[in-house]
């Protein structure tokens, strides 16, 4: 054992000391041989380090690479104990999915209770029973039609002629809708004001409109003549419009901003809507039969 204070002892010129394999004091602390803070194990070291060429291409291409492993270290998937059961919940559930899935797709009529079958197919007798009703009426109907004789041609008639005759103003008639009453103190409402009111009112849905006396109809008429005629009828103000529709839209279309109740105010008058369940459009057009047009010949087939 030696004692060293951090210097190699002196040697005798000529003279070689072998080496000790015994521990040295470096600091006053006990330094094994072959451990590297060793006197011995220093200068080999830096020997080495002195005697070491450097690596081909420069020592700088390695430092990226050692950057990217780092990185590559870092970003690699950690497999702990709360991972574990993560991943095998997740498993549990998805395979709960698929097998809740699989037995809904299965389930058929085959899985059904004796009661649950017979119930099935008298409910699908009496649809059957009834949809085979539903086409002898129909093609008992058809049949009436196609030769004109019947009660469902005759009703069909019926409904087509009244339909007609509301459309021309030839009949009387009734259901929801509006009254309209425009007040025109200073005279300054025009034809064109109440051509406006009217095609709004069409536009809502009116299936039949009246203004005072005169049944207003496809071919109906206005003009300024010292006054408003509908069809040669002069129109007193104020003026009361009935409609037959649904009340909520055609209110709606005379309350709009910009339009026709706003002009009336604008042109110093006023309009006042009402809306009730049943109205009665009573006043009839007078048809005159056309001059020129006819109805083209049906072809038999």
């Amino acid at each position: 054992m030696s004692i060293s204070s951090g210097s190699a002892p002196e040697q005798q010129p000529g003279s070689e000391e072998p080496r000790s394999e015994e521990p040295r004091l470096t600091g006053m602390v006990l330094v094994e041989p072959d451990h590297p803070d060793h006197p011995d194990n220093r200068d080999a070291r830096k020997g080495s380090r002195k005697s070491t060429p450097p690596a081909s291409g420069g020592g700088g291409t390695d430092v990226p690479r050692m950057a990217w492993g780092r990185f590559a270290r870092a970003m690699r998937p950690q497999l702990n104990r709360g991972s574990v059961v993560g991943l095998l919940m997740a498993i549990l559930l998805g395979f709960a999915i698929s097998t809740q899935v699989q037995s809904t797709r299965n389930q058929s009529l085959e899985t059904l209770r004796e009661e649950d079958l017979v119930r099935i197919l008298d409910d699908l007798s009496q649809t059957n029973t009834r949809l085979d009703r539903e086409i002898i009426d129909l093609e008992r109907t058809r049949d009436d039609l196609r030769t004109g004789a019947g009660p469902a041609a005759a009703k069909a008639a019926r409904d087509r002629a009244d339909t007609l005759g509301i459309l021309a103003g030839t009949l009387r008639a009734t259901g929801p809708g509006i009254t309209m009453t425009i007040n025109d103190p200073q005279r300054t409402v025009q034809a064109a004001n109440l051509i406006d009111v009217v095609q709004e009112l069409r536009d809502a849905g009116a299936e039949a409109i009246q203004i005072g006396s005169v049944r207003v109809v496809a071919s109906t008429s206005f003009t300024d003549n010292d006054g408003i005629e509908a069809d040669g009828t002069r129109l007193q103000a104020p003026y009361r419009i009935i409609a037959i529709g649904t009340p909520a839209t055609m209110s709606s279309a005379m309350a709009i901003p910009g339009g026709v109740s706003d002009t009336i105010r604008r042109l110093g008058g006023s309009t006042k809507v009402e809306e009730f369940e049943s109205v009665t459009v009573d006043a009839l057009h007078s048809v005159q039969a056309p001059r020129y047009a006819q109805p083209v010949p049906t072809t038999a087939q």
